[in-house]
């Protein structure tokens, strides 16, 4: 009758070491057989590209993951952001109207056209009125009270009607002048002015 033992030891430099005993009635064999065992290169090399592919589809999905993470709250944020921001407060108007007394101008000359400009040189606008109906212009001095003081009357001439007033410097006097469109004559009235109304 034959028995066999074996023994399979390593050591710390993956050396295996099997030590295969029979023993047959008759006679007893020792067989020791020392073989440090190297893993196969082709295996090896599947094994790290397997291992490379896993590793690269592990980062891609990572990467995909973060930035629709990252997209979703940034677009959170904006929208919190734009929501709850404190908007500008807009300024009110500062513009106030004070009721002038009746009847400022004198409506019953046929007034056409108004211009303003400050004619007395006294910081305070003055207006000049075309009236069609008396063929002339009116002109209002302003006050501190935002009123304005009885007219002044200039005649443009027999049936001129004028109908349109523009003030400006034209002959450059730093003085304001006044224009006027005469319809019943067509022409232009100039009347220059000298800082005293």
């Amino acid at each position: 009758m034959t028995s066999i033992e074996h023994q399979l030891n390593t050591d710390q430099n993956d050396n295996f070491n099997l030590k295969i005993v029979t023993q047959n009635l008759t006679t007893a064999n020792n067989y020791t057989i020392n073989k440090k065992i190297e893993p196969t290169k082709h295996w090896t090399s599947s094994f790290s590209l397997l291992c490379s592919f896993y590793s690269i589809r592990r980062l891609f999905n990572g990467v995909v993951a973060s930035s629709i993470y990252l997209f979703i709250v940034m677009f959170i944020s904006i929208l919190i952001v734009c929501y709850t921001a404190p908007k500008p407060q807009s300024k009110t108007c500062q513009l106030n109207f004070y009721r002038t007394n009746k009847n400022p101008i004198e409506y019953q000359y046929g007034s056409r056209s108004i211009s303003i400009g400050d004619f007395d040189n006294d910081t305070y606008m003055d207006m000049v009125i075309a009236n069609s109906i008396i063929n002339g212009i009116s002109i209002y001095r302003g006050s501190i009270n935002v009123t304005f003081s009885k007219q002044i009357q200039y005649s443009t001439g027999s049936n001129c009607a004028p109908n349109m007033v523009i003030v400006d410097d034209i002959n450059n006097d730093y003085r304001l002048d006044i224009l006027v469109a005469n319809i019943g004559t067509n022409n232009v009235g100039i009347f220059l002015g000298f800082g005293a109304v």
